[in-house]
């Protein structure tokens, strides 16, 4: 233990402002968009029953669950940190949903035909991926719902390890998820597709019926304009469909890639999932193969680009906030 200054809640706020600018960009471009477009913000509505299947709570119930395995375990230590991210994360989680949903109505033009052809030119690769598909969710009845609680697990897990480790670690992870949750949702409307369901169905039934649930009310969407989204951006606020790029396997992806720089013996468990989530992802008929190395290229880019942003950042107020306050407290150093 040693001796280390109290912080006020201002220079607590100075040294995350990383943090807070980034959401605040992404909120702003959002914004922006819905600015000059007409198109209406919503916010999930806690009745609504998603086409999808899955509950838009899922991933702020995995950010809870984070919140409390990590302060279980150990993350009291940094525990301003650890809020502070929720609080980020929730709010781009917010933005990304909104721009992934008016992602077609922005750019109208479908890329799916492209994508399509590209899938034909590797036709034993996509059958194969169906094929292994089908298998797996013969071998167990929630094998069918692994390609989204897995990712929502290794979210949970991946963070709460990370925050446990180090607080510096934890950030750098929680800053390369942050920008490809923002990016990733504004990459939906660059090159936009719907997804090879459109062509052929999948092998796992319950997604199927979500994908047809899906497409129906894109193309109500497509149909009724900026009036369809007052009434229904709501109900379908993350019911929005976007193959490209394939944020599933970028997430996923980032994920290992930080275990194993960080935490090299928990490979054993992300290295299969991983391969597992890039199977599913073509095999259900959610993605084109094209999208998978596009939305890693996208994770890459954005694990170059965190810890550049935080050396960065790290220069602008530091010696304000390392400076004693009138006052102190005893605390543990949040090094390892």
């Amino acid at each position: 233990m040693r001796f280390k200054p109290r912080r006020s809640a201002k220079a607590h706020l100075g040294q995350f402002w990383l943090e807070i600018a980034i959401a605040a960009s992404f909120v702003v471009a959002m914004l922006a968009i819905a600015a000059t477009t007409g198109l209406p913000v919503h916010t999930p509505s806690a009745s609504s029953a998603m086409a999808i299947g899955m509950h838009y709570l899922y991933p702020f119930v995995a950010v809870a669950l984070f919140f409390s395995l990590a302060s279980l375990f150990g993350a009291k230590r940094h525990l301003a940190v650890v809020v502070v991210a929720l609080a980020a994360y929730a709010i781009v989680l917010w933005a990304h949903f909104n721009v992934k949903l008016w992602s077609h109505y922005l750019n109208p033009n479908s890329f799916d035909a492209f994508y399509w052809m590209t899938d034909q030119w590797i036709r034993p690769l996509i059958d194969l991926c169906i094929g292994a598909t089908g298998w797996l969710v013969s071998l167990h009845p929630l094998m069918d719902r692994f390609y989204v609680l897995s990712f929502v697990l290794l979210f949970v897990i991946s963070f709460t390890v990370h925050a446990i480790n180090c607080p510096r670690e934890f950030r750098e992870v929680f800053i390369a998820a942050l920008l490809l949750q923002g990016l990733g949702g504004l990459a939906y409307s660059l090159l936009p597709a719907v997804g090879p369901f459109i062509y052929e169905t999948g092998p796992v039934d319950h997604i199927t019926q979500s994908q047809l649930g899906m497409y129906a009310a894109y193309q109500q969407m497509m149909a009724g304009g900026i009036p369809w989204f007052e009434v229904n951006g709501q109900r379908y606020f993350v019911a929005g469909l976007g193959a490209m790029p394939s944020l599933h396997s970028a997430s996923t992806y980032l994920f290992a890639f930080f275990i194993w720089k960080y935490d090299r013996k928990l490979i054993v468990v992300y290295g299969p999932i991983l391969v597992l989530i890039l199977i599913m992802a073509i095999g259900t008929r959610w993605h084109y193969a094209i999208d998978l190395p596009v939305g890693i290229a996208l994770a890459q880019f954005c694990i170059w680009a965190s810890p550049r942003l935080i050396r960065w950042s790290e220069g602008f107020g530091n010696e304000r906030l390392d400076a004693p306050s009138a006052g102190g407290t005893l605390a543990i150093d949040d090094t390892r």
